[in-house]
C-alpha cells in the first residue's frame, strides 16, 4: 500500500519544488526530477475508511537540489478533532535546466526579510535538522 503514498508524494513534492522556484524567479525554466525518497517511516496503521491528508514542505535547499518532507495525517479515531501522523517521507528533488537537461542552481530559501527573529529560528531549526539527519545517516546500517 505504500506505492500509492509514494505516487502521491512524488506529485506533491514536485509541486512544492515548482512553487519554490516560481516564488523566487517566475521566469526560471526548470524541470524538477525526483532523486529519491528516503527516511520513510510508518508510524501507525492506515485506516482505509478515513481520509488521509498529505502535507509537504521545503526543509532545505542545496546548490542544485531541494529536500522536501511529506507527512501523511489521518483523523485520530479516539478524537476526530485531532490528527495523527501515519507516515513521513523525505524527498530530494534535483533542478534541471529545461533546455540542456543538466543540473542547475536553485534559488535559496527566503523568509520574510523584515522578520529577523523568525529567520533566526528558521536557521536554528535548519541546523538542528541537518545535524539529526547526519546522525541518522551515520547510524544507518544500509
Amino acid at each position: 500500500r505504500l506505492g500509492k503514498f509514494y505516487e502521491a508524494t512524488d506529485a506533491i513534492t514536485a509541486d512544492v519544488a515548482y512553487r519554490h522556484t516560481a516564488q523566487s524567479d517566475p521566469d526560471m525554466d526548470l524541470t524538477w526530477v525526483t532523486a529519491g525518497h528516503y527516511f520513510s517511516r510508518k508510524f501507525a496503521p492506515t485506516d482505509i475508511n478515513r481520509d488521509m491528508t498529505l502535507r509537504s514542505y521545503l526543509t532545505s535547499v542545496g546548490g542544485k537540489s531541494v529536500e522536501i518532507r511529506t507527512d501523511a495525517l489521518q483523523a485520530d479515531p479516539d478524537d476526530p478533532n485531532r490528527e495523527k501522523l501515519v507516515n513521513v517521507c523525505h524527498t530530494t528533488m534535483v533542478a534541471l535546466d529545461a533546455r540542456t537537461r543538466k543540473p542547475t542552481n536553485v534559488p535559496p530559501m527566503r523568509a520574510d526579510p523584515t522578520d529577523e527573529e523568525g529567520e533566526a529560528r528558521r536557521l536554528a531549526l535548519a541546523k538542528s535538522h541537518r545535524s539529526r539527519l547526519h546522525a541518522r545517516r551515520n547510524a544507518s546500517m544500509l
